[in-house]
Order: structure tokens, then sequence, then C-alpha cells
């Protein structure tokens, strides 16, 4: 996980870049709310 040098002072921003995957989203909005529980449930793979 990725976490700001100073948690008291710095702000930070995730960027999650999707692809849409035919087999399981059909749609940009289903492909964001996959995303969304993503980050939410905090199982980023970050490489």
């Amino acid at each position: 996980m990725l976490e700001p040098e100073n948690l008291k002072e710095d702000d930070a921003i995730i960027l999650e870049f999707k692809v849409i995957n035919p087999r399981k989203e059909n749609s940009l909005e289903n492909a964001m709310q996959a995303a969304l529980v993503q980050i939410e449930e905090g199982c980023l793979i970050i490489s």
C-alpha cells in the first residue's frame, strides 16, 4: 500500500486506470463500479 510520507500534513490521491474487460463488465459504468470496489476493499496491486 502507498501512503504519504507525512500522514498528518500530506494528502494522497488514488488514480485507477481501468480497462473494460468484456467478459466481466459490459459498460464503462460497470467498469468504474468495479474500480471503486477494488479501491474500497484495498485490493489494489501496485507495481
